[in-house]
């Protein structure tokens, strides 16, 4: 019977990519003006369309179905 080695056929990692980095802290201005920005970008699935009781509703709902479909 032929063992091996659990090290064997192990390979060596990639080296670390060659581009530098250049992330540059942001002051506080700069943030601000980001998180402007940010909060006047529509959201893609565009504006709510239920409020916090039809989520809720739906939580409950879709809780007593999961429930009942354990138990039955």
């Amino acid at each position: 019977m032929h063992t091996t080695m659990a090290s064997e056929g192990l390979k060596m990692r990639h080296p670390a990519t060659s581009a530098p980095t250049t992330v540059q802290p942001l002051s506080p201005q700069d943030k601000k003006a980001e998180e402007r920005k940010l909060a006047e970008q529509q959201h893609p699935g565009g504006a709510i369309k239920h409020g916090t009781w039809v989520q809720a509703l739906r939580a409950i709902s879709f809780f007593v179905y999961f429930i009942g479909n354990c138990t039955a």
